[in-house]
């Protein structure tokens, strides 16, 4: 499925409302600006096709779950629908992990994706949405840890950065 509808070398407002719409999801356009907005470095309101990699990228090396991620989510769920039908098999979701991951394919997180849309032998867009939603939201509780807010944790990494820096260069002055 091409997400460039229009085949102007950038995928627009309009591209990712025809191409969800051939998935039978339909987000508001609020969520495919945000999604738009989260990839577009050169703020022109669409997606190149640099911009299109260095999502991708970014994606598949973050580990903290905390990367922008609703038009990664998108084209992986296109990926995934190597039959272009709308729908992923299982089939489809363990060869595409397999060719991602070799052997060391981790196959219980293709069995949690299906079980989290009902056990069906398919599973659709707005089904994989959810079911990544909940997998980064507990990447990012496992981040943050022991409770308290991401934010929280943040400031204080940042304090500690600075006491060091205080203290690094106040040692230099001292000599």
């Amino acid at each position: 499925m091409r997400l460039d509808v229009d085949g102007d070398s950038k995928i627009s407002l309009s591209d990712l409302q025809a191409t969800c719409a051939r998935l039978s999801y339909v987000p508001s356009k609020g969520e495919l600006e945000t999604m738009i907005w989260e990839v577009d470095e050169t703020l022109d309101s669409a997606v190149s096709w640099e911009e299109f990699s260095l999502c991708y990228r970014r994606v598949r090396s973050d580990t903290t779950g905390l990367e922008p991620r609703a038009f990664y989510n998108l084209i992986d769920f296109l990926m995934l629908d190597s039959s272009v039908a709308g729908v992923v098999s299982k089939d489809e979701a363990r060869q595409l992990m397999f060719m991602r991951h070799g052997k060391g394919m981790d196959e219980t997180q293709v069995d949690k994706l299906f079980e989290s849309a009902g056990g069906g032998s398919t599973i659709t867009l707005p089904q994989f949405l959810r079911y990544t939603a909940e997998e980064r939201d507990q990447i990012a509780k496992s981040v943050v840890g022991g409770g308290g807010s991401l934010l929280t944790k943040m400031k204080a990494v940042q304090k500690d950065k600075i006491r060091s820096l205080k203290s690094t260069s106040s040692m230099g002055m001292s000599k």
